[in-house]
């Protein structure tokens, strides 16, 4: 976007460095959001997540999160989609500092197949 719409180009030797979340996991699925028991169960376990959080501090809730429940479903922040989590596994999730290769936006990404796929809680 800032190179095809500002026709601002990336200093040299520029990296994309960012947060990315790892969850230990045999492997993930796409929720069907149509579906009302599906998205029932959705709704439930981030309900839960909430009420885990009442009542303390933002950072106590981001780090009880994290470190205590196991995770059933994931969202993608980049794509929209929400995902089931088969296999989560102690320790559920955990976050790294990373380097990105600068790709397109994920609509493009989306429509080639080459999109990165960062899952976030």
């Amino acid at each position: 976007h800032v190179y095809a719409n500002m026709g601002v180009k990336p200093s040299p030797g520029f990296t994309l460095k960012a947060t990315a979340t790892v969850v230990n996991a045999e492997r993930i699925e796409l929720v069907n959001t149509t579906d009302p028991d599906e998205w029932r169960q959705v709704f439930q376990f981030y309900e839960h997540l909430v009420e885990l959080g009442q009542n303390v501090s933002m950072i106590e809730k981001l780090w009880d999160i994290v470190r205590l429940v196991r995770h059933e479903y994931i969202y993608d922040t980049n794509f929209g989609m929400y995902y089931r989590i088969i296999g989560n596994r102690f320790p559920w999730m955990r976050t790294e500092y990373v380097t990105y290769d600068l790709v397109d936006p994920p609509v493009a990404a989306m429509a080639d197949g080459t999109g990165i796929r960062t899952l976030v809680v």
